[in-house]
């Protein structure tokens, strides 16, 4: 099970799972944190297998959360999915291609490990803000047009 943590307010989108599921991908993210602080403790092997398993949790948890995410703008008909299911599928590739590739490379695991945690941070907290931001509008815009929608057909004569 993973850890807690109570989601900054301004990362939250006011749907409540999907908020829960941001926050734990901030917890994945202070665990890399945590990795990195902890490095002169440990040697290449044991950062590689630690980095592992930090990028296997995380690419499977993005994978269903992006699921759950993209059938819930599937449902509120969202204009932009499309684009938005190719910034997720961007994501897990990368993910996966740090993974299987940079990992193997000669370099310094913990450099590997600084700059994806790196880029990490600046994927999600962007994403939150501007990309899933505006599904969140945009849903929040669609209600007062339902809402209008069912008045007029309830006063509108059979």
């Amino acid at each position: 099970m993973l850890e807690h943590i109570k989601l900054p307010e301004q990362y939250k989108l006011g749907q409540e799972v999907i908020d829960e599921q941001h926050s734990q991908l901030f917890v994945i993210l202070i665990n890399m944190a945590k990795l990195i602080k902890n490095d002169d403790k440990k040697n290449d092997k044991q950062i590689e297998a630690e980095m592992n398993v930090l990028l296997t949790s995380l690419r499977n948890y993005t994978q269903n959360h992006f699921q759950y995410e993209e059938r819930y703008m599937e449902k509120m008909k969202y204009p932009e999915l499309e684009a938005h299911k190719t910034l997720h599928k961007a994501f897990v590739e990368k993910i996966f291609d740090i993974q299987k590739n940079a990992l193997k490379q000669k370099k310094e695991k913990m450099i590997v490990l600084k700059e994806f945690a790196s880029f990490l941070k600046e994927w999600l907290l962007n994403h939150i803000l501007q990309e899933d931001r505006k599904y969140s509008q945009f849903e929040k815009n669609q209600i007062p047009q339902v809402k209008q929608e069912v008045k007029m057909k309830a006063q509108s004569p059979t």
